[in-house]
């Protein structure tokens, strides 16, 4: 059996990269939040400038048949538009196709990682050829987003076989990109959380891994 690839620290710009990142994401929510504090005051100071309300409008008709006051439909109104703003700028970055990437390569890695532990021959990466195809909450929802209704298929190759091996995730992934991939079958492959080898049972390192999706990555071209 042929020695593994010597391990290499992690580049320092990518460490970069995921900081500025954070940096960002995290100055988007204050705007947002300030946006909150100051808009809803804004709002009904102008609101109670009005002598009358339209009547032939949504907002109108809200106000004269609720009879709820002025300000705190006004507020009730700003706080949905700010959360929805939140939401949005909270899962920007998490696509389909990076979440693909990210857990194939995972995959790949781990996946030497239990065949040495099973005493197996050896594969490479770019033999494995692995792929995953990942989709969020079903047909009706867009593959973007964080979540815990992601679930993907991975598929990889095994020199000399003549079956693609597959392997089912579920991942629950955070906006910031990091994510968790439960294994969910074949109970060989990702099951069961132990594994048997000829020293034993031990932790199967493909039931359960933390990965992270790169947000700053950009699709290959061609």
């Amino acid at each position: 059996m042929s020695a593994g690839p010597e391990a290499h620290p992690a580049l320092l710009r990518n460490g970069y990269r995921f900081e500025l990142l954070k940096l960002l994401s995290q100055w988007r929510i204050r705007i947002v939040f300030l946006a909150c504090l100051i808009a809803p005051g804004g709002f009904v100071a102008v609101v109670g400038q009005q002598s009358s309300l339209p009547a032939d409008t949504v907002f109108g008709r809200w106000m004269h048949e609720t009879g709820w006051a002025g300000p705190l439909v006004a507020l009730f109104a700003v706080s949905v538009a700010v959360v929805a703003a939140t939401t949005s700028a909270s899962s920007s970055g998490v696509e389909r196709a990076k979440v693909d990437r990210s857990l194939a390569t995972a995959y790949a890695h781990i996946y030497r990682l239990q065949t040495r532990e099973l005493h197996r021959p050896d594969v490479t990466e770019a033999q494995l050829r692995t792929s995953a195809s990942c989709d969020k909450g079903g047909a009706p929802v867009a593959d973007s987003g964080p979540g815990n209704d992601w679930r993907c298929v991975v598929h990889w190759h095994i020199p000399g076989a003549t079956v693609t091996g597959y392997a089912i995730y579920q991942l629950d992934i955070n906006p910031d990109g990091r994510y968790v991939a439960d294994g969910d079958g074949p109970v060989s492959v990702n099951g069961f959380f132990q594994v048997h080898t000829p020293h034993g049972d031990t932790p199967n390192p493909l039931w359960q891994f933390d990965g992270l999706v790169d947000l700053l990555d950009t699709p290959p071209k061609g």
